[in-house]
């Protein structure tokens, strides 16, 4: 659980992008389609390292992709309104979003975790002498 922790700062990506202090005070992004692709690469993320850390399969992964597919679509929509893009594109680029999102997750989260799991280093002989 603790190599989670080391996730957390992705969720400031797509604040980075959105916010914006403008000289009148209100906040407005300044590319909403950037915008987009960092909350669908830290939503893509997030998946694929709770596939790797809980060994996720296929019908697990089927949720986790659902749900993380909704608040993907429940972010971007919202965000790339409220950046002034007309609301039939908005929810285009929600669901387009989402949707690749949901097929990334089920058809390919296990070799993306797997792929990170091979990175990791195995205990050494070293580490027992840290003890």
């Amino acid at each position: 659980m603790n190599r989670l922790i080391y996730l957390i700062p992705l969720a400031s990506f797509p604040l980075m992008a959105v916010a914006e202090q403008g000289p009148n005070g209100a906040m407005k992004t300044d590319n909403p389609y950037v915008a987009a692709a960092l909350v669908l690469a830290v939503c893509l993320t997030v998946a694929v390292a709770l596939t790797g850390y809980f060994g996720l399969r296929k019908k697990a992964r089927v949720a986790a992709g659902l749900v993380l597919g909704v608040v993907d679509w429940l972010v971007t929509g919202p965000m790339c309104l409220a950046a002034g893009v007309r609301m039939e594109a908005s929810l285009a680029i929600a669901s387009i979003s989402a949707a690749i999102l949901v097929f990334v997750i089920i058809r390919y989260g296990e070799r993306l975790a797997s792929f990170f799991r091979r990175q990791r280093s195995g205990p050494t002989r070293y580490d027992s002498e840290r003890e």
